[in-house]
């Protein structure tokens, strides 16, 4: 099994890439946002808005850790997924 081990830098290079990618959406139009490449997929704003609903329960919990944090604390870390989380590393 893989692990994933967190620093600022490749937080910030993750952060980054996801940046850009958000960035590369604003070029595409309403067909190509709405467009299913299956029945049972969902499209791109679908995605979207499910990211931004999930955000949205763990926005207050994630601005707190980060402000108890210390910078001890945030050096460097593993991160182990659980069996779900497998699935959606970026």
């Amino acid at each position: 099994m893989s692990q994933l081990v967190l620093t600022p830098e490749n937080q910030i290079q993750r952060l980054n890439t996801l940046l850009n990618y958000a960035t590369s959406l604003q070029q595409l139009g309403p067909s190509q946002l709405t467009y299913q490449p299956h029945p049972k997929s969902w499209n791109t704003l679908q995605v979207l808005e499910h990211l931004s609903i999930a955000y949205s329960l763990y926005h207050d919990k994630i601005v707190q850790a980060l402000l108890t944090s210390s910078e001890a604390d945030s050096a460097v870390w593993e991160y182990h997924p659980v069996f779900w989380n497998r699935f959606i590393i970026l």
